[in-house]
C-alpha cells in the first residue's frame, strides 16, 4: 500500500471514529433529555397525585368538622333534657339546667323592647334571604332555563328551605318552654328560633356578598351591617326575657351546625 493510500485509509478511519464519537455524544444527550422529560413527567404526576390527595383530605376535614358540630348540638340538647331538670318555668313547666337558667333570667328580667327589636331585625334578614334567592329567579326568567341558575344560588335556596323546615320541627318539639307566657300559653322555646333564623340567613348571605359585591367599601359596609344584625339579635333575644340562656346557646350551636352543612354542600357539590 502506497503512502497516499495509507493516509486516505487513516483519514477514513479517523472520520469513522469521529462519527462514532458524535453518535455517542448525541445518544448521551438524547438520554439526558429523555431523563429530564421523564423526571418532569414524574414530578407533574406526583404533583397531581398530591393535589388529589390533599383535596380528599380537605373534603374529609370539612365533613368531619360538620359532623362534630352536629354532634355537639345533639349532645347539648340531651344535656338540656336530662341535667338539672326542675319545674322553674311558668305553670310549673320543667326546664333543663334549671339553676343556671333561673339565675340568668331573674338577673336580667324581661324587656319586650328588645323582643320587638330582634323581631324586626329577623324580618329584615328574611327580606335579605328573598333578595338573594331572587337572583336565581331573575336568571331563570332571563335565560328561560332552570339550569342557568348559579349553583351556589341553588344550594342557598335549598338551604334556606331546610332552615324553614327545621324552624317548624323545633316549634313542635317541646324541649323547653318559654320563661314567660305570651299570647298562646306555654310555647316551645328551645332553641331560640330567631337566633337560628338570623344566623342561618346572614352567615351564608355574607358568603354571597363576598362573591357578588366587587366594590370593597360596599362589601365592608354590608359585612359590618350583617355582623351587627346578628350580634344585636342574639343579645336582644336574651335580654328580652322570652328565652332561657340555654335557648340562646342552643340557637347558636344549631346555627353553626346548619351553616356547616351549607358550607359542606358548597364545597363538595
Amino acid at each position: 500500500m502506497s503512502e497516499i493510500e495509507a493516509k486516505e485509509q487513516n483519514k477514513e478511519n479517523n472520520e469513522e471514529v469521529i462519527e462514532e464519537e458524535i453518535k455517542e455524544v448525541k445518544n448521551e444527550e438524547k438520554n439526558e433529555v429523555l431523563k429530564e422529560v421523564d423526571k418532569a413527567e414524574n414530578n407533574e404526576a406526583n404533583k397531581e397525585a398530591n393535589k388529589e390527595t390533599q383535596q380528599v383530605v380537605n373534603k374529609t376535614k370539612i365533613i368531619i368538622t360538620t359532623v362534630i358540630w352536629i354532634a355537639i348540638f345533639i349532645v347539648y340538647t340531651i344535656i338540656i333534657k336530662t341535667v338539672d331538670v326542675a319545674p322553674v318555668g311558668p305553670e310549673g313547666s320543667y326546664v333543663g339546667l334549671a339553676t343556671i337558667n333561673k339565675a340568668a333570667h331573674d338577673y336580667f328580667g324581661i324587656n319586650l323592647v328588645f323582643y320587638e327589636l330582634s323581631d324586626y331585625l329577623v324580618k329584615f334578614s328574611i327580606v335579605v334571604a328573598f333578595a338573594l334567592v331572587s337572583i336565581g329567579l331573575v336568571q331563570w326568567i332571563k335565560n328561560k332555563s332552570f339550569k342557568s341558575i348559579d349553583k351556589d344560588i341553588h344550594i342557598l335556596f335549598w338551604f334556606y328551605a331546610f332552615v324553614v323546615g327545621m324552624y317548624g320541627v323545633f316549634e313542635i318539639l317541646e324541649i323547653n318552654y318559654r320563661p314567660i307566657i305570651m299570647d298562646e300559653g306555654l310555647e316551645s322555646s328551645y332553641p331560640s328560633s330567631h337566633t337560628m333564623v338570623m344566623l342561618c340567613i346572614m352567615i351564608p348571605a355574607m358568603m354571597q356578598f363576598a362573591r357578588r359585591i366587587k366594590n370593597k367599601k360596599l362589601l365592608f359596609v354590608a359585612n359590618v351591617i350583617s355582623m351587627a344584625m346578628m350580634f344585636i339579635t342574639v343579645v336582644a333575644r336574651f335580654l328580652s326575657g322570652v328565652h332561657w340562656l340555654t335557648d340562646i346557646v342552643g340557637g347558636i350551636l344549631v346555627s353553626v351546625a346548619l351553616v356547616r352543612v351549607y358550607y359542606t354542600f358548597e364545597k363538595l357539590v
